[in-house]
């Protein structure tokens, strides 16, 4: 196959993979999502549920949009920039076709600081738009959006609070973004209180400010969905705020609503840090695999998933007793080996240290240094 049609296989199985999960996306080329007529929102709109608690949807791995806001020379050229594109949009894409190693380069985090490396920063995109979509045609919240639209929600009662996915909770904590995430819950709460209060006013007799009243009493929380890493996230966030306001939770917070939620952690998260593997890539047929590690090379995965922290808080919890056969291994004198959760840990981090990209997190075991760019394919 030519090299660019083989580069192109390649970025669409790994834009597959990363998308797993969202079976259902519509693969519309500008991502509008098709009309449903039957859709639950249309439902609900006909029935006594309306709009009264405002939303704060928390998303999950890989699903918030992540913004270059500095490149490296080799991402850039004289005629175009990537300022403000997306790390898996149209133009950053095309870096991935022709120089993966480049494109790596932008994604991995140093793994000292759980920072950007020189020269490169990712930030997240902000509002509805940033989650809605995770690629144009994957749709990932852009639904649920819809469908709370149905039944009476807008931008002043639904907002989004995205963060960078590649961060553990304590990462997000020390970025800033739990505070950003307890302003924005404060600021739903205050937006539905003065939509309340336009609604009041524009009612004339007393008996209608009651039945406003009536039907906002007890509105002044909101609801927070979170969605796959979003829970460990929001779980963080809520410790945190707790032990620096203790009862803010419950004066802000109606309830979390955990959609697939990592709550006892990932299988996945450890075949990631382990080899670069997804239980995904590994059933594939042999012809897609070689596609594959030949223009994305396994250890060029490897070398970039072992920098973000957030693979790291999603290894499995609770143990060998929780996880008693979570890897199965052959060696190499053909002996059948079983490893629980404990066991995978400490594979994962010997591997990580001895292949000069330490457990991000352990910062004395780290060498004290930049880390070495991905090797050549």
């Amino acid at each position: 196959l030519p090299a660019v049609p083989l580069a192109a296989v390649c970025a669409a199985v790994l834009a597959a993979l990363l998308l797993r999960g969202h079976r259902g996306a519509i693969p519309t080329p500008d991502g509008v999502l098709v009309e449903e007529l039957s859709r639950p929102g249309l439902f609900f709109n006909t029935s006594d549920i309306a709009c009264r608690r405002p939303v704060v949807a928390v998303p999950g791995f890989v699903t918030t949009a992540l913004e270059v806001w500095g490149e490296l020379p080799c991402a850039s050229s004289s005629i175009t920039t990537n300022f403000r594109k997306r790390i898996f949009g149209a133009s950053m894409l095309l870096t991935l076709l022709e120089d993966p190693d480049c494109y790596f380069q932008h994604l991995a985090l140093h793994p000292d600081t759980a920072r950007d490396p020189p020269g490169v920063r990712l930030r997240t995109d902000t509002g509805l738009s940033s989650i809605d979509y995770v690629a144009p045609g994957f749709w990932v919240w852009a639904k649920a959006f819809r469908n709370l639209a149905d039944i009476g929600y807008t931008p002043r009662n639904l907002a989004a609070s995205g963060f960078d996915w590649r961060l553990s909770p304590e990462e997000l904590a020390a970025s800033g973004y739990y505070d950003e995430l307890k302003d924005d819950i404060e600021l739903a709460i205050k937006r539905n209180r003065r939509a309340h209060d336009a609604n009041v006013a524009n009612n004339e007799s007393a008996s209608q400010r009651r039945a406003v009243d009536r039907e906002h009493e007890g509105c002044d929380r909101v609801i927070v969905p979170t969605h796959s890493y979003g829970t460990a996230v929001v779980q963080g966030f809520m410790a945190w705020v707790e032990a620096r306001e203790p009862g803010w939770v419950g004066r802000h917070v109606h309830a979390v609503v955990n959609i697939g939620g990592v709550t006892y952690g990932l299988p996945k998260a450890a075949a990631a840090l382990l080899s670069g593997e997804f239980r995904d890539t590994a059933v594939l047929p042999a012809p897609i695999r070689r596609l594959v590690d030949r223009s994305l090379p396994r250890v060029l995965r490897t070398w970039t998933f072992r920098t973000w922290s957030s693979l790291w808080a999603m290894l499995p919890r609770g143990g060998d007793a929780g996880w008693p056969s979570l890897v199965n291994l052959t060696t190499v004198a053909g002996e059948h080996v079983e490893l629980g959760a404990g066991g995978v840990g400490k594979l994962i981090s010997a591997a990580a240290n001895a292949s000069d990209n330490p457990l991000l997190g352990r910062r004395a075991m780290a060498p004290s240094r930049l880390p070495p760019p991905p090797p050549a394919r």
